[in-house]
């Protein structure tokens, strides 16, 4: 009775975490990108898949879903992610019942560890990527337990849904196979072969025909783009490049270090499943070693983003609590799960745009508001001429859509004669002012004012009484 209201508490607190102020965060840049190539379905009726892009096409198309019955409002966008995080609880309790531990606590971790609910308040891929994992590793576990020809589909189409979703799916799959053979060994080749003779090489063909056609429809926007299917697999090229030489590199210890500090009961997860690997039962070895190697992977690969930490970690949530004789153990894994709560709450809802938290990354400004307070206080402001000077742009197309005659450059060094226009600051020394403008700086990403809003001082005077102070 204690651990069903335990977990109906922690279910409540999963949900508020997750769908309370959805819209107050501003778009993340990220985001802006996603809503633009929604709006391509929109236009061309698929996702044309691009290899360098390292995003498969489910994600746009779930997002596309959403905007057809929600419309393309950030609540929408973000209705997604919200939704398949508490799918993914559902799973992890599932799961845990099938590794025999106890559910209640896996879904305390899932539910209030940072990482997992603030990511999940982004229209992104990670936790999709989370999703499809979590389910292959349920089902898959569960057809070594029932051997039918259904669980076996589902669990590889669930692979599937993680290679539709981001191409570092392979990295995750490397992880489980190696973790396969070097926690059943011998006796994996044996059960390797009993399955497939219970299934029996037809069922398996017909499954393996299934799960490509449906890779192939997607890659291929449902056959109106036949190369695409091709530029899935040419994707590991480019994709080899970029993760070594980018600009989002860190060092090794990236990950461990973010763990240790936000994620402590991840982080006991991880230390327990190590100290016990040798106690705890073959089907938690497997799951724990693939935790190790995905960890070690992301580890050695220099790109590296910090939502990234969701599909790397999620592992470790099965291995915090565990059966203590110890109560200062016990108590201590609580303290971390409360802990883990209260830096839920600060980065959700207080810390959400504070660039200082390694989690809030390539982060929109709240000043980005700001400046759609000051554009819809001008009348008649949609339809007048806009233009846009920056490299790094996004969200603002989402922002601007409205805006029915903006122009987006990312080099400009021309005269400016629009009555509105957002320029990077670096490019104003490029630029001839045709008018006197208002010149308003903001900040549009990072903790320094790096974009100008620029608005015709007579413009500004007819519609604000005068040019607007700082922002």
């Amino acid at each position: 009775m204690i651990l069903r209201g335990f977990l109906w508490a922690i279910s409540l607190l999963a949900i508020g975490f997750r769908f309370v102020g959805l819209e107050r965060k501003p778009p993340h840049f990220d985001e802006g990108v996603n809503w633009f190539f929604v709006q391509e379905i929109k236009r061309i009726g698929f996702f044309e898949y691009d290899p360098t892009n390292y995003h498969g096409p489910l994600h746009f198309y779930l997002l596309y879903v959403f905007d057809l019955f929600f419309g393309d409002s950030l609540i929408a966008y973000r209705l997604l992610p919200v939704c398949v995080s508490v799918l993914t609880i559902f799973i992890a309790y599932n799961l845990a019942k099938k590794v025999n531990v106890v559910p209640v606590f896996v879904v305390a971790i899932f539910a209030t560890s940072p990482a997992f609910t603030f990511y999940s308040r982004y229209a992104i891929h990670e936790t999709s990527l989370v999703f499809f994992l979590l389910l292959f590793f349920y089902l898959l576990i569960k057809f070594l337990d029932n051997q039918k020809v259904e669980t076996f589909f589902f669990s590889g189409l669930a692979l599937v849904g993680a290679a539709a979703v981001k191409e570092t799916f392979v990295i995750h799959v490397i992880s489980f196979v190696l973790a396969f053979l070097l926690i059943w060994r011998t006796q994996g080749v044996s059960d390797l072969k009993r399955l497939v003779q219970s299934l029996g090489f037809r069922k398996i063909g017909i499954c393996l025909l299934g799960w490509m056609s449906v890779l192939f429809l997607l890659y291929t926007g449902f056959g109106k783009n036949l190369t695409g299917f091709q530029d899935f697999f040419l994707a590991f090229l480019p994709w080899k490049d970029i993760a070594i030489d980018s600009g989002h590199a860190k060092p090794f210890y990236y990950w461990l270090k973010n763990l240790i500090l936000f994620e402590a009961p991840l982080f006991f997860g991880l230390i327990f499943g190590v100290l016990l690997i040798k106690k705890i039962n073959q089907k938690q070895r497997v799951l724990m070693m693939a935790g190790l190697l995905g960890l070690l992977f992301y580890s050695v690969i220099p790109y590296k983003t910090p939502w990234c930490l969701i599909s790397i970690s999620w592992p470790f949530a099965f291995f915090c609590f565990q059966n203590w004789k110890s109560r200062y153990v016990e108590v201590l894994v609580l303290v971390a799960v409360l802990f883990s709560s209260y830096q839920s709450y600060s980065l959700n809802f207080k810390r959400y745009t504070d660039s200082e938290h390694p989690y809030v990354y390539v982060q929109t400004s709240e000043e980005y508001w700001k400046v759609f307070e000051i554009l819809n206080q001008i009348e008649g402001a949609r339809d007048l001429e806009f233009l846009v000077v920056s490299v790094g742009y996004w969200p603002l197309p989402w922002g601007l859509k409205d805006f029915k005659k903006t122009q987006f450059l990312s080099e400009f060094d021309g005269e400016v004669i629009s009555p509105l226009a957002i320029v990077e600051i670096e490019k104003m020394k490029n630029l001839r002012l045709g008018n006197e403008y208002c010149v308003i700086p903001f900040t549009l990403r990072e903790a320094k004012k790096d974009h100008v809003l620029l608005i015709k001082e007579k413009l500004a005077l007819v519609s604000l009484g005068g040019c607007p102070g700082a922002i």
